[in-house]
């Protein structure tokens, strides 16, 4: 599945600084961005466009909330270049670069229902992106069900995205190191939901895909 954003304000950063315990997401600076955004988002909501943006009627996106009990999600990926030279038993967290860039769940009564993409430029945050509503609901939802199994709090999650192969996994760390839960099933790996893989295991799997993959976008 093709998970996209239907509206991108602003250019993807693909840049960033290496995954580190010490880049911290600044996360009451990203509600504030996410909440501001808000009301452009009920303003961009039409008729036309309700359910392709993910609500069941134009109105609902005049009552989306953002709800503390949903934190954001730290965005880390994975490059292609990187993958490639990965050798089995080395530290897979070397792998994860970026940090810059948060999904901020967006409520509706209460169910996620679509997202606040939140990125840095340069030292300034900024909104980027409106919708993900397949993208998001997926990672809320998983992250759930893992908390429930790790008794993990929710900001102890973030997102690691395999760009190239269009992967996205919800992260977190355990005494054994990385742990990736992928957010859909995936045949071709068979990766299952919600079921929680060291990094290492999940990145030896993906990496004849991707020694196999030109370069090109998917």
């Amino acid at each position: 599945m093709r998970l996209i954003s239907l509206i991108i304000l602003l250019l993807f950063i693909t840049g960033g600084s290496a995954y580190s315990q010490d880049n911290p997401l600044p996360v009451e600076t990203v509600k504030e961005i996410a909440q501001s955004a808000l009301p452009t988002l009920g303003e961009l909501v039409t008729e036309e466009n309700f359910e392709a943006m993910g609500f069941k009627s134009p109105e609902d996106a005049r009552k989306v909330t953002l709800d503390d009990s949903e934190p954001p999600l730290q965005v880390f990926m994975v490059r292609l270049d990187h993958l490639k030279e990965y050798q089995a038993g080395t530290d897979a967290s070397k792998l994860l670069t970026g940090g810059d860039k948060a999904y901020y769940p967006v409520t509706v009564g209460g169910q996620v229902t679509v997202a606040v993409g939140v990125e840095k430029a340069g030292e300034k945050w900024q909104a980027t992106s409106l919708g993900d509503a397949n993208l998001i609901r997926l990672l809320a939802s998983v992250r759930k069900r893992s908390m429930e199994t790790t008794k993990l709090e929710a900001q102890s999650y973030f997102v690691v995205w395999v760009a190239a192969l269009n992967l996205h996994f919800v992260a977190y760390r355990a005494e054994e190191g990385l742990m990736l839960v992928p957010v859909q099933d995936d045949p071709t790996y068979k990766f299952e939901t919600g079921v929680a893989m060291p990094a290492e295991q999940v990145f030896e799997i993906v990496l004849p895909a991707a020694k196999a993959h030109d370069g090109s976008p998917g």
